[in-house]
């Protein structure tokens, strides 16, 4: 099925630079909160507090994996 305009086109292009930005926003969220809890808080906070930005560095790297695999497929 085909849309007419720019519609289709664009939103698939703004996909695209989603798919390679969000994995460099979520290690940047990630290393941004370890650093600041760190800093912050003490070493033994940040230990507590490794979790979250444990989930966001590694989100990233999936995606980023992901996106790597995908293309190689293509």
């Amino acid at each position: 099925m085909r849309i007419e305009g720019r519609g289709l086109g664009s939103l698939s292009r703004w996909f695209k630079v989603l798919q390679l930005l969000l994995p460099i926003i979520l290690i940047g969220i990630g290393v941004l909160h370890a650093v600041s809890t760190l800093i912050g808080a003490g070493f033994d906070a940040a230990i507590n507090q490794f979790l979250y930005p444990f989930i966001f560095v590694t989100s990233g790297l999936v995606l980023s994996d992901f996106n790597r695999r995908r293309k190689d497929l293509n």
